[in-house]
C-alpha cells in the first residue's frame, strides 16, 4: 500500500490553483443550491429551538425560503453565460433554470397546501422534519436537473429518493407504512439497476461525463454492443422510475394512495420534472446510437410513451379510489410529456415546456381539490363524493375545470398542451415516416377520448348522485380558496394567452 501511494503523482500546484479558482468562479451559478442548503440548516436549527411550538413559523420560513431561491434564479437569468460548472459535473442554461423554477413552484404550493387547512393537523403537528425532508428533495431535484455527469446524476437521484421514502412514511398509519416499504424496495431496485448500467457505460466509453460519452459515440461506430445497449437502457430506467413511466411505474398507485396528500401533489411534479430533464440529457448525449443493430432512441421512447399512456388510462378506468385514479393518470401524462422530446423538433420542445408549465397548475389543483373532498367525507372513494357539488358549488366548478384540463378539453391549458405535442409528433412523422410515431399519434388521441370516462367520474358523482349521509357544513377556508384561485386562473389564462406564453417559452427552448 505504501509503495502504491508513493507512485501516485502529486497534484501540480498550478493546476490545483486553477481548479480552485474555477470552483470559486462557479459559486455564483450555484447560489440557488447554496441558498437551499442554508435554508435546510435554518429550518433544522429553528426546529431544535422551537420543538413542538413553531410549526406555523417553520412553514413560513420554508415557503419564503423557496420564494427567495426562485428570486435568485430569476435574478441570475441571463447574468451568467451558459456553460458547465465544477469541471463538467453540472450545467447552467435557460432550460435548467426553467425546470428549477417549476420544481420550486411545486414545492411552494406543497407548503401552502400543507398549511392551508386541507389536511389533518396531527399528521405534521410540530414537525420540522417534514420541512427538512421537503427541502432536501427540492435540493436533490435542482441538482438532478443540472447534472451532466453520471456521478452527479446518481448522487442527486439519491438525494431525491431517500428523503422521499421518509416523506411517504410520515403519516405513520398502516397504509402509509405499506406504501413506504414498496417505494423503498422499488427505489432500491431502480437505483441498483441505474448504477449497474453506469458502471458498464464507464467501462466501455472510458468517461462518466456526458461530453466524454458523446465523444466516444462520435468517434466509434454508432451501433452499440449488446452490453452497452443494456447499460444505456439501465441508466434510462432510473429516470423512468422518477417520472412514473412504464415499465418503471408499478410503485406509483400504492405510494400515491398511502402518502399524505401534500406529499403526493409534490411528488407528481418535482421528481417527475427532474427525471424528465435527466432522461432528456441522456438521450441527447447518445441520440445517434443504434441499439441491437436496428433500434433507435426514438423507437425506445415512443414504445415507453405508448405503453405508459395505454396502461395509465385503461387501468384508471377500473379505479374507484380518487387517489389511485390520479396516480394512473400521472403515468399516462408521463407518456404525453415524453411525446414532446420524442418528436425531436422545435415544435416538440415548445410543446413540452408548455405542457410542463400547465401540468403544475392542473395536477396540483386536482390533488388539492380531491384532498378537500376526502377530508369532508373521510374517504378517498369517488362514490363518497356524491352530492358534494351542491354543497360546495365553488369546489364543484373547480373540479370540472381541472378534470377538463386533465382530459385536454378547451377552454383549458390542458387542451393547448396536448394539441402542441401532437402537432409536433405529426410533423416528426411527416419528416421521418416512422410508423411507430403514427401509431403513437393515433393511440394517444384515442386515449384522450378514453380518459373522458374516468376523469368525469368525480363531477358525475358530485352532481348526479345523492349523498347517503350528511357532510360538514364548513366550507373551504380563505387560504385554501386563494391557493385554488392562483392555480385555476393560469389553467384558463394559458389557454387564452397561449401566444404570449409560447413567446417566452420559445426563448428557453
Amino acid at each position: 500500500m505504501i509503495f502504491l501511494v508513493k507512485q501516485l503523482p502529486l497534484p501540480n500546484a498550478q493546476h490545483l490553483e486553477t481548479s480552485l479558482r474555477g470552483i470559486l468562479d462557479n459559486v455564483g451559478h450555484f447560489l440557488p443550491e447554496l441558498l437551499l442548503s442554508g435554508l435546510l440548516l435554518v429550518v433544522l436549527m429553528q426546529d431544535l429551538v422551537l420543538r413542538g411550538k413553531g410549526r406555523k413559523s417553520l412553514a413560513w420560513v420554508t415557503g419564503l425560503g423557496f420564494v427567495g431561491v426562485a428570486a435568485s434564479l430569476l435574478l441570475q437569468w441571463g447574468k451568467f453565460p451558459d456553460g458547465l460548472l465544477f469541471e463538467g459535473m453540472l450545467q447552467v442554461n435557460a432550460l435548467t433554470t426553467f425546470f428549477k423554477l417549476i420544481v420550486l413552484l411545486g414545492a411552494g404550493v406543497a407548503v401552502w397546501h400543507t398549511e392551508a387547512s386541507l389536511h389533518k393537523r396531527s399528521e405534521y403537528e410540530g414537525s420540522g422534519e417534514y420541512y427538512q425532508l421537503l427541502i432536501s428533495v427540492v435540493l436533490g431535484s435542482l441538482l438532478m436537473v443540472s447534472a451532466t455527469h453520471l456521478v452527479s446524476l446518481f448522487v442527486a437521484l439519491e438525494l431525491v429518493s431517500i428523503p422521499s421514502y421518509a416523506l411517504v412514511l410520515f403519516a405513520g398509519d398502516k397504509r402509509s407504512k405499506e406504501a413506504g416499504m414498496k417505494y423503498i424496495l422499488f427505489g432500491l431496485f431502480a437505483a441498483a439497476l441505474m448504477l449497474y448500467g453506469m458502471s458498464f457505460v464507464y467501462g466501455i466509453t472510458g468517461g462518466l461525463d456526458y461530453a466524454s460519452i458523446l465523444e466516444y459515440f462520435e468517434q466509434n461506430a454508432l451501433q452499440c454492443s449488446t452490453l452497452l445497449s443494456f447499460a444505456l437502457l439501465a441508466v434510462a430506467a432510473g429516470a423512468l422510475f422518477k417520472i412514473s413511466a412504464a415499465p418503471m411505474h408499478v410503485w406509483t398507485p400504492d405510494v400515491y394512495e398511502g402518502s399524505p396528500m401534500p406529499v403526493v401533489s409534490f411528488y407528481s411534479i418535482a421528481p417527475k420534472v427532474a427525471g424528465l430533464m435527466a432522461l432528456m440529457m441522456l438521450v441527447q448525449t447518445s441520440s445517434s446510437v443504434i441499439f441491437f443493430e436496428k433500434i433507435t432512441w426514438t423507437s425506445v421512447l415512443a414504445l415507453v410513451a405508448l405503453v405508459s399512456i395505454v396502461v395509465g388510462n385503461f387501468t384508471a378506468l377500473l379505479q374507484k379510489n380518487a387517489k389511485r385514479m390520479l396516480a394512473y393518470s400521472s403515468i399516462a401524462h408521463a407518456g404525453f410529456l415524453m411525446i414532446g422530446f420524442i418528436a425531436g423538433n422545435q415544435a416538440g420542445m415548445n410543446g413540452l415546456l408548455y405542457y410542463v408549465l400547465a401540468y403544475v397548475f392542473i395536477n396540483m389543483g386536482a390533488f388539492i381539490l380531491v384532498d378537500f373532498l376526502s377530508k369532508k367525507t373521510g374517504s378517498d372513494a369517488m362514490e363518497s363524493f356524491a352530492g358534494l357539488g351542491k354543497s360546495y358549488p365553488l369546489v364543484g366548478i373547480f373540479i370540472i375545470l381541472v378534470m377538463l384540463a386533465l382530459i385536454g378539453m378547451p377552454p383549458t391549458s390542458g387542451f393547448m398542451a396536448k394539441l402542441m405535442v401532437f402537432i409536433a409528433l405529426w410533423e416528426a412523422y411527416g419528416a421521418s415516416g416512422d410508423n411507430l410515431l403514427m401509431i403513437l399519434f393515433v393511440v394517444g388521441l384515442a386515449n384522450i377520448v378514453i380518459s373522458l370516462f374516468f376523469y368525469l367520474k368525480i363531477p358525475y358523482y358530485m352532481y348526479f348522485r345523492q349523498s347517503p349521509q350528511e357532510v360538514g357544513a364548513a366550507g373551504i377556508g380563505w387560504g385554501s380558496q386563494l391557493l385554488l384561485w392562483l392555480l385555476i386562473l393560469p389553467i384558463i389564462g394559458m389557454f387564452f394567452f397561449v401566444s404570449f406564453v409560447n413567446g417566452h417559452l420559445a426563448a428557453i427552448s
